[in-house]
């Protein structure tokens, strides 16, 4: 091996420095189920997955989660929010990867500094009674927070990882499986297949050692339409819906508002959440949004950065505040 090791603490380790209590753990398990029956069962509430495309400022996270408080308890009757906690960034080649891994953007990576920020930001937002959603990207880092997850997703960069797909079939959580960026759907569907279905894996334990696990299959997977580069694709829903049904995967939809379904501007999310809306009316097993939001609007460019907004994404664009709330609002009148 070249270059300098850095060896990690293990799971337990991780966990009692940043310990989980029996009543954060019951709401976490609470939370899935309940996700599990908005998105699988006959439900009066909408899921709404909503935040920053990725978190680099615990403190102004906190701060965006305790705004998100307020929306909960204003319209949780109708919608079921969860709280987009991105704290692993994919990258299409060479760029900050996140929290996780470079928990100060603007200096070099230190995983092992910023696996514990993410289990700790993980832990204040859970305490706050919102459930955390994350995007599974490194194949070994998700278990450092797992027991913190109440629903996940696996990216457009990451869909076709075969290690990926195997793990997501242990997966104690509901998770969502995104369309390639070109646009391939298929894509999506065979990890879905791989994930539903009885697998080998290898995973990580709470003892940090590395082993082969059998897997019964992950039943609580659902598909996401983010559109392809630059178009939307959410008007797929009815022939995927039938491919679904076909092949006899969960017929369950999430409909993500930004990327291509926005051409990453940042307002015509709401035209997108219009037309997932429509589709639902429809008949179609639309059951839940995914929304692009944070404190201030738009976004800031990191390379060109001698210091950094913590208000504002480094990745991509966000609604702000206000903005979100209209969403929120137009959004639970729809419902």
């Amino acid at each position: 091996m070249q270059g300098d090791f850095v060896p990690f603490m293990t799971f337990n380790e991780l966990a009692h420095k940043y310990p989980l209590s029996e009543a954060d753990a019951a709401f976490v398990e609470a939370s899935r189920n309940e996700i599990v029956k908005h998105l699988f069962n006959d439900s009066d509430k909408f899921v709404l997955i909503i935040g920053p495309c990725s978190v680099h400022d615990p403190e102004a996270m906190l701060r965006y989660s305790a705004w998100l408080k307020t929306q909960q308890e204003c319209f949780g009757d109708k919608i079921f929010f969860i709280l987009r906690t991105y704290i692993e960034k994919s990258r299409t080649a060479i760029g900050w990867r996140g929290l996780a891994r470079q928990p100060d953007p603007l200096q070099p990576e230190n995983t092992l500094l910023g696996i514990q920020k993410a289990r700790a930001l993980l832990l204040e937002i859970t305490k706050l009674r919102i459930p955390c959603a994350v995007e599974i990207v490194h194949p070994i880092l998700w278990y450092y927070w797992h027991d913190l997850i109440a629903w996940g997703s696996i990216g457009a960069r990451n869909i076709e990882s075969q290690s990926i797909r195997e793990m997501a079939s242990s997966f104690p959580f509901p998770c969502g499986f995104k369309n390639a960026r070109n646009g391939d759907i298929d894509a999506a569907i065979h990890a879905m297949m791989v994930a539903y279905n009885n697998s080998f894996t290898v995973i990580m334990n709470e003892a940090g050692q590395l082993g082969e696990l059998a897997t019964s299959g992950n039943k609580m997977i659902h598909l996401i339409l983010r559109g392809t580069y630059n178009q939307p694709n959410w008007h797929k829903t009815p022939e995927i819906t039938k491919t679904l049904h076909n092949l006899g995967l969960p017929e369950t939809i999430i409909i993500d508002t930004s990327h291509g379904n926005s051409r990453k501007n940042p307002h015509a999310q709401f035209s997108a959440m219009k037309s997932a809306i429509k589709l639902k009316k429809r008949g179609y097993p639309v059951r839940g949004i995914m929304v692009e939001s944070y404190i201030k609007e738009g976004n800031q460019l990191l390379a060109k950065s001698a210091s950094i907004d913590p208000d504002l994404s480094i990745t991509d664009p966000c609604l702000d505040l206000t903005a979100s709330h209209e969403l929120i609002k137009e959004l639970y009148k729809s419902v």
